[in-house]
C-alpha cells in the first residue's frame, strides 16, 4: 500500500495540492510509495510526521528562488535536519537535476481553443506582476520608439496582489540596483500605468488561456518571465508556443538555448537571440528590444513564412517526448 502524503495540505497552505506531482516523481524518479511531500514555504514548521518517511521530496518548483543565497540556505538547512533521509529537491531553475515546469498547461484545444484571427499587431508583451526586468523591457520599449508596435499591458497597481510590489522587502533590492532605470520609469511612464490592453472592465488577467489578441491576433510575443535570475518557465513561455507564435524571452540568460534543448525551433536564421547569452540585464533586454527594431518592418511577412515551423512547435508542445523532458502529466 503507498504512503504518501502532501504536506501542503495536511497544513492547509492554500497553494495547489502537490497531488499533481505523484505521477511526475514515479515516472522520472522511479519512487513509487512511502514519501512526504513538502511544499518549501513550511520547512520552517514543526514537521514531526515526517519522521516515519525514509524519502522527502522538497518541492521548491512552483516559483523562481531569485535570492539564491538565502534559498539554498534554508534548503541546506532542512537537509542538515534530516541527514538520515534521503531528500530529493524539486527546483524552481531549468538548469537543475530535477526541475519540474509547475505552470502547466493541459495542451488541449478543447479545453483552451485557438481562435483562428488575420494578425493585427506585430509584437505583444504582457506584464501584471511589476517585477524589474519588465519595468525595464517597458523602458526599452519606449526609448527605441516602439511602443506603437507593441500591443503591451503593465498593470503596475491595478491589481491587488501587485500593489507596491517592487517596494516590498524582497525586491526593494532591485531598485537600488536599478535605479537608473526605476528613475525613468516613474518620470516618463508611471503616469500611463496601468496600461491595459483589453476591456477596462474585463482586464487581462494571467491565467492559462490564449483568448487574448496579444495571443491570437499578433505575430511575436515577448516573453517577460517570472524570473531574470532563474532559469524558470512559466505559462508565460508556453501561451505563445501553444498559439503558434514567433517569441522573444527576457529569463535568465540561456533560456533560448534551453528551449532548443527542449526540441523547439526557435527561428534562429530569422531571429538573432544573441540577447540571451547577455548576463547584464540592462544590456540584455535593450538588445532584445534592439532586435524587435530590427524584425519590425519584416515580422508580419516572416511570421507567415514560419506557418508550417510554427505548427511544428505547438505539435512538439504537446508531444509525449516533450512531456517526459520537462512536463507533469497530470
Amino acid at each position: 500500500m503507498k504512503d504518501i502524503i502532501d504536506l501542503a495540505q495536511v497544513y492547509n497552505t492554500n497553494t495547489v495540492s502537490r497531488q499533481y506531482l505523484i505521477p511526475w516523481i514515479s515516472e522520472k524518479l522511479g519512487i513509487h510509495d512511502n514519501y512526504v511531500i513538502v511544499h518549501c514555504d513550511i520547512i520552517h514548521k514543526p514537521l514531526s510526521v515526517i519522521n516515519r518517511f525514509d524519502t522527502i521530496i522538497l518541492d521548491a518548483s512552483h516559483n523562481p528562488m531569485d535570492d539564491i543565497k538565502a534559498f539554498r540556505g534554508r534548503v541546506q538547512t532542512f537537509i542538515d535536519k534530516h541527514k538520515n533521509k534521503k531528500v530529493i529537491v524539486l527546483s524552481d531553475d531549468a538548469n537543475e537535476q530535477y526541475y519540474t515546469s509547475y505552470f502547466h498547461l493541459p495542451y488541449s484545444q478543447l479545453v483552451y481553443p485557438i481562435e483562428e484571427k488575420p494578425i493585427k499587431y506585430k509584437f505583444s508583451c504582457l506584464n501584471s506582476v511589476p517585477k524589474i526586468h519588465r519595468l525595464i523591457t517597458l523602458n526599452k520599449i519606449y526609448q527605441h520608439n516602439l511602443q506603437d508596435s507593441v500591443f503591451h499591458s503593465f498593470l503596475w497597481d491595478k491589481q491587488q496582489h501587485s500593489r507596491n510590489h517592487l517596494q516590498s522587502d524582497y525586491w526593494k533590492q532591485d531598485i537600488i540596483d536599478f535605479i537608473d532605470e526605476y528613475e525613468y520609469f516613474m518620470q516618463t511612464i508611471q503616469h500611463k500605468c496601468p496600461i491595459i490592453i483589453d476591456d477596462i472592465k474585463i482586464p487581462y488577467l494571467n491565467d492559462h488561456t490564449v483568448s487574448s489578441p496579444a495571443y491570437n491576433e499578433t505575430a511575436l510575443n515577448v516573453i517577460t518571465e517570472s524570473s531574470c535570475v532563474r532559469l524558470f518557465f512559466s505559462e508565460k513561455t508556453w501561451k505563445p508556443i501553444y498559439s503558434g507564435q514567433l517569441f522573444l524571452s527576457i529569463n535568465a540568460p540561456g533560456s533560448i538555448k534551453k528551449l532548443e534543448q527542449f526540441g523547439f525551433d526557435v527561428f534562429r536564421d530569422l531571429i538573432d537571440h544573441s540577447y540571451d547569452e547577455e548576463t547584464d540585464l540592462v544590456k540584455r533586454v535593450n538588445s532584445c528590444v534592439n532586435e524587435m527594431g530590427r524584425l519590425n518592418d519584416d515580422i508580419v511577412d516572416i511570421y507567415h513564412r514560419t506557418a508550417l515551423r510554427r505548427k511544428n512547435n505547438f505539435l512538439h508542445l504537446q508531444s509525449n517526448e516533450f512531456k517526459q523532458l520537462v512536463e507533469i502529466s497530470v
